[in-house]
């Protein structure tokens, strides 16, 4: 009632909700604020703003913390240790330390130390049981779009608690690194896995300049530019190269210490299978060449679909889509709102797209509001495109294209061999009238059945013709002759000549709707 005006809860009044509800809610709407798909665009621009600074543990928690997690006095560990965090969210808060030397060392390594809140797991878990629970008992809630709570609160749940595993920050760090690996100008932090448990996480502290301190990066002699070319190359490559890919790029992210971009915060990364990855080259290849079929094909592919779709209508949706951005080259393409734009029609269509899909529009858009601050001359979209381009139509992939096509001749091939077995069973099949063809359609009952009647038409004329055939295989049969003709071929003409004569009389036959045109205009 506080925060609902007479239209409705406005984006100001969801946040404003949000914040007064706690926690649990304030990690919901940052969840949210990733989701495009879920909530409209005003919605989730204004759930950023959750993205602020949480009242911190006292002292003495955290450190009770810290020794149950270690299984060890702090001072055991840490040669010293900074009460004051250096940031604090709903789930955790990060504090400066310095580990103790290990091995001979003359010095100890500075270390960030992430805190998760205690208690606030099963809090969460309350809260979120709770909702589903409510959930049950509503109907979908319509912000914009019909949302379905109650796969919202499920999608929302497996994510926070996959965050709240820091275990799961360190894998990701561990795997970002190896793909990082052989780039030299990009890196990530260690993590100290001995002093890592779900509830604690221990990693190297990142001193250096952030990305958007364009002053701190001028003085220090950086080519913003040239920050921006690779920064935008790298993150290409983490999504079309390894489909592992930061979620959260924004400028806390992203710090530039010694030459090197160094990428920080792994809690949520998103994922592209390859099959993805091939089905969005396969999409973009569709609106390049303006081609509305495949361009359906991939969508279709790539989603899940809920429900029935109206296949033609969804064509008509593609084609005018194509028919905006089908006449320009990828380079010019906006592919953020691409993207945006074809996930908005998916799910219009009860479609929905890939989770990681959903990661990457808002990942684009994050990144290339910072990279039009650090150097406006380079946009991520084009970098993106040009590369996607590359892909596409590079020699060196036409390899694999015909080794792609050559595969497709040897199943057609294999098929091939199968069709004299499945013509028979076909007709074994209509023998024994068992012989369905089964359609979807979407018009009015009227002309369901004018569809209706004419597909048992084409389904007499299928049998008849294939009994015909099966009485002339039949006739060289050393069987008992009736008429002059073996038993089987005899009962099959007799059969085929039933179902000709059932066609022609479908055919024939006038709906009640043309008799009627008919009396009215006489």
């Amino acid at each position: 009632m506080k925060h609902c005006s007479p239209s409705g809860l406005s984006p100001e009044g969801l946040r404003a909700l949000f914040e007064d509800l706690g926690p649990t809610f304030v990690k919901i709407g940052q969840i949210l604020s990733s989701r495009p798909d879920m909530l409209p665009a005003p919605y989730c621009k204004e759930l950023e703003k959750l993205r602020v600074e949480a009242e911190p543990m006292p002292t003495g928690q955290v450190r009770a913390v810290l020794e149950e997690e270690l299984d060890a006095p702090m001072d055991a560990v840490f040669l010293s240790f900074e009460d004051k965090p250096l940031g604090s969210a709903s789930i955790a808060q990060v504090h400066a330390a310095v580990l103790r030397p290990e091995n001979g060392e003359k010095t100890g390594c500075k270390v960030a130390v992430k805190i998760q809140r205690p208690g606030i797991y099963e809090t969460m878990a309350r809260d979120i049981a709770l909702l589903q629970r409510a959930a049950k008992m509503l109907k979908p809630i319509p912000i914009g779009e019909v949302v379905d709570l109650g796969m919202v609160l499920e999608e929302i749940w497996a994510v926070t608690q996959e965050e709240m595993d820091f275990r799961t920050e360190a894998r990701n760090a561990a795997l970002f690194a190896a793909n990082a690996k052989d780039i030299a100008w990009a890196a990530c932090p260690a993590v100290y896995s001995a002093y890592t448990t779900a509830k604690l996480l221990v990693m190297e502290r990142v001193e250096g300049i952030p990305i958007d301190d364009i002053d701190a990066l001028d003085a220090a002699g950086y080519d913003r530019s040239e920050i921006g070319q690779k920064l935008a190359d790298h993150y290409v490559r983490q999504v079309l190269d390894d489909g592992f890919f930061h979620a959260d790029p924004h400028s806390g992210n992203l710090v530039i210490r010694e030459g090197k971009i160094v990428w920080l915060d792994f809690g949520m990364m998103g994922r592209l299978s390859s099959r993805d990855r091939k089905l969005i080259r396969d999409a973009l290849r569709a609106i390049a060449l303006q081609d509305v079929d495949s361009l359906v094909s991939a969508v279709l592919s790539l989603g899940e679909i809920r429900g029935s779709i109206d296949r033609a209508q969804l064509t008509a949706d593609l084609e005018t889509f194509v028919g905006r951005y089908g006449d320009m080259d990828l380079g010019s393409m906006n592919l953020a709102t691409l993207l945006t734009e074809l996930m908005d029609l998916a799910m219009a269509h009860g479609i929905a797209m890939p989770g990681g899909l959903s990661l990457l529009a808002r990942g684009i858009v994050s990144l290339e509001g910072l990279l039009s601050r650090i150097s406006p001359d380079i946009s991520l979209l084009e970098v993106a495109a040009h590369r996607l381009s590359r892909d596409l139509f590079h020699p060196e992939d036409w390899g694999h294209e015909m080794r792609q096509e050559m595969r497709a001749i040897l199943d057609a091939a294999h098929r091939s061999t199968a069709l004299p077995r499945q013509l028979s069973d076909v007709l074994h099949m209509a023998e024994r009238g068992q012989l369905k063809i089964q359609q979807e359609t979407t018009e009015s009952s009227e002309i369901q059945k004018i569809r209706d009647r004419r597909t048992a038409m084409i389904a007499g004329a299928i049998l008849a013709a294939g009994l015909f055939l099966a009485a002339g295989l039949f006739s060289s049969l050393d069987a008992p002759s009736i008429a002059g003709l073996p038993w089987p071929s005899l009962v099959c003409g007799l059969l085929g000549l039933a179902a000709g004569i059932w066609a022609v009389s479908l055919a024939s036959r006038r709906h009640p709707t043309q008799k009627h045109g008919q009396q009215h205009h006489g």
